[in-house]
C-alpha cells in the first residue's frame, strides 16, 4: 500500500472517529427541562400516566446511549486494526517483504479497507438514526414535563380558588366544646305514645319550641341526627332582624318536611330568649339571632379511646352542650326574604344531604301588582298602534332588541345570579380581579365582559355587511380592512381572556397580555 493511500484511510478513521465522538458529547450531554411550563388545568390520574411515560422515555434514552458507546468502541478497534495492517505491509525490516508478497498483501488491504469503508458508512446512517430517535425521545419528554407542570400548576390554582370561594358557601365550625356523654331520644317529641301527643306536628310549620326545663336535654348526649337550632326574641318587637327572619325559618322548615316526608334524621328547634334567659347567661349567649347547626356526632368526633393517626375528627368530648361543635348560618337583612329562603335552604340541604324545594302560596298582591302593570302596559300600546307597527315594519328597533335579549339570555346572567356568585373576587394579595383561573370559574365580571364582546361582534359585523356599501367606492377597500382588523383584534381580545383563564386554549393567533 502507498503512503498516500495508508494516509487516507487512517484519516478517514481520525475524521470518522471524531465526528461520532463529538456528536455522542453533544447527544450524552444532560439538558434541563423545559423551564417555559404553562401553568394550567391537571388530574391526578393523568399526573400518573405523565410520570409512568416520562420514566419510560428516560430507559429509551439509555439504550441509545448504550447503543452508540458501543459503535464507537467498534470504531476504535477497526482503526486499530487497519494501522496494524498498514504497518506490517510497509514494514522494510519483514523478511517477507518482496514485491510480489507485498502487492498481495496491498490488494488484500484495499479490498478490506473498501469494505470497512463501507461498514463505516453504514455505522455513520446508523448514529444519525440513533441521534434522530435520541432526538425525539428528548422532545416527546420535554413535552411531557410540560405538560406536567402545566398540570401541576392548574391544579394548585384550582385548589387556591376553591379555597377562596368557600368563604362565601361555607360557614366556619365554631370551636366550642363543653362534655357530655348521654342520649337524647328524640322521639318523644313525634311519637304519638308519648306524653306530648304529636308536639313537633303540633306546631305548624314542625320546629319544637324549647321549655326552659328541658334546655340542657336537648344539646347533651351524642347525636344520630341533625338539630337545628334557631335562637331568637320573638317577643322583642326591638329585634327587627329576628321578626325579618322568622319566616323565612318556617318556610324553610315547611319545605324541608315537605320534600323529605321520609327523612328522621333532621330536627328544628327554636329558643326564645324571653323564657331562657338563665341558659342565654350561663353560656355568655349575649346576641340574638342566632342560626346554629349541630350535625352528626361522628361526622367530626371520634371515640375516645382511637388511636388512628389518619383519622382527623376530633377526639369526643366528656360531655356536649348548645356551645359545642357547630356550623353556623349568618343572618342578613340585605337581601329579600326570598332570596335569604333560597340561600338558607341551599346552605341546609349540602350539610344534610338532601334536596329542598321551597314550596310557597302565591302571593296575590304581587299577582295584581303584575297583572295591573301589563294592563297599562297593553293600553299605551293600544293608544299608540299605529306608531308601534311602524316600528315593528321597520323592523331595525325589534332587531336590536332581539340581539340584545338574546345575548343577554346565553351569557349566564341567569346562572350568575341563581348562584350567587361574587361580580369580582380578591387575589392573594388582596387585589381585585376581573377573571377567575380555571375554566370551570365565573363570577359576574366575565358575564359582563362577554356580553360586552359579543355586541362588539355584532356591531362589527353589521359594520361589514351594511356600513362599507355605504362608503364613497374610492373609499371602501380602506373602510373593509378597517372593520376587518378591527374585528381580528376583538376576536383576538376574547380569546385571550379565555387564554388568561387557560393557558392551553389554543384557538387565539394574537395573544395581547391585558387581563
Amino acid at each position: 500500500m502507498s503512503p498516500e493511500n495508508k494516509k487516507s484511510t487512517l484519516s478517514l478513521f481520525s475524521r470518522s472517529k471524531t465526528r461520532l465522538v463529538r456528536r455522542s458529547k453533544i447527544l450524552l450531554s444532560p439538558r434541563t427541562p423545559c423551564a417555559d411550563a404553562f401553568p394550567e388545568d391537571a388530574q391526578e390520574k393523568r399526573k400518573e400516566e405523565l410520570e409512568a411515560e416520562n420514566k419510560m422515555l428516560k430507559e429509551q434514552v439509555s439504550k441509545q446511549k448504550f447503543m452508540i458507546l458501543k459503535l464507537i468502541d467498534e470504531l476504535e478497534y477497526m482503526e486499530s486494526l487497519c494501522k496494524q495492517k498498514a504497518a506490517i505491509v510497509v514494514d522494510p525490516t519483514s523478511p517477507t517483504n518482496s514485491f510480489s508478497s507485498n502487492a498481495s498483501s496491498m490488494e488484500t488491504l484495499a479490498a478490506e479497507n473498501s469494505e470497512k469503508e463501507k461498514l463505516i458508512k453504514q455505522l455513520i446512517l446508523k448514529t444519525k438514526l440513533l441521534e434522530s430517535n435520541v432526538a425525539d425521545l428528548r422532545s416527546q419528554l420535554k413535552s411531557n414535563l410540560c405538560e406536567y407542570q402545566r398540570s401541576l400548576s392548574n391544579l394548585s390554582d384550582s385548589v387556591t380558588m376553591i379555597k377562596e370561594n368557600q368563604r362565601f358557601l361555607t360557614p366556619t365550625p365554631r370551636s366550642h366544646i363543653v362534655p357530655s356523654s348521654r342520649f337524647l331520644d328524640l322521639k318523644q317529641y313525634t311519637d304519638t305514645d308519648a306524653g306530648e301527643t304529636f308536639r313537633r306536628l303540633q306546631s305548624p310549620p314542625g320546629i319544637i319550641p324549647v321549655k326552659s326545663s328541658e334546655f340542657d336535654s336537648f344539646f347533651e348526649g351524642e347525636k344520630d341526627y341533625f338539630l337545628v337550632l334557631f335562637l331568637t326574641a320573638q317577643t322583642n318587637q326591638n329585634c327587627k332582624l329576628c321578626q325579618y327572619f322568622q319566616p323565612v325559618y318556617e318556610t324553610v322548615v315547611r319545605s324541608f318536611y315537605e320534600s323529605n316526608p321520609s327523612f328522621q334524621k333532621v330536627f328544628f328547634l327554636s329558643v326564645d330568649a324571653s323564657d331562657n334567659i338563665a341558659h342565654f347567661q350561663k353560656y355568655n349567649i349575649s346576641t340574638v339571632p342566632h342560626l346554629w347547626i349541630y350535625p352528626i356526632s361522628s361526622f367530626i368526633y371520634k371515640p375516645v379511646d382511637s388511636d388512628d393517626a389518619f383519622d382527623k375528627r376530633i377526639p369526643m368530648p366528656e360531655n356536649l352542650s348548645i356551645v359545642s361543635e357547630h356550623y353556623t348560618y349568618p343572618i342578613t337583612d340585605t337581601i329579600t326574604q326570598a332570596d335569604q329562603e333560597l340561600r338558607f335552604a341551599t346552605f341546609l340541604g349540602e350539610l344534610t344531604q338532601t334536596k329542598i324545594v321551597i314550596n310557597k302560596p302565591m302571593d296575590l298582591v304581587l299577582a295584581l301588582k303584575y297583572c295591573a302593570g301589563f294592563f297599562v302596559l297593553f293600553r299605551i300600546l293600544r293608544s299608540r298602534k299605529e306608531r308601534v307597527l311602524d316600528k315593528i315594519r321597520n323592523g331595525t328597533a325589534v332587531l336590536v332588541l332581539s340581539i340584545i335579549a338574546i345575548y343577554i339570555c346565553l351569557s349566564g346572567v341567569n346562572f350568575a345570579v341563581q348562584r350567587n356568585v361574587p361580580f369580582l373576587v380578591k387575589d392573594k394579595d388582596g387585589s381585585l380581579k376581573y377573571l377567575t383561573p380555571g375554566v370551570q370559574n365565573m363570577i359576574g365580571a366575565e358575564v359582563t365582559l362577554s356580553i360586552a364582546f359579543q355586541m362588539v361582534f355584532s356591531l362589527l359585523l353589521w359594520l361589514l355587511i351594511q356600513g362599507v356599501p355605504r362608503i364613497p367606492k374610492e373609499n371602501q377597500a380602506v373602510g373593509m380592512l378597517l372593520f376587518a382588523a378591527m374585528l381580528f383584534l376583538t376576536y383576538n381580545l376574547f380569546t385571550s381572556m379565555f387564554k388568561a383563564k387557560d393557558p392551553g386554549y389554543p384557538f387565539t393567533y394574537l395573544y395581547i397580555l391585558i387581563f
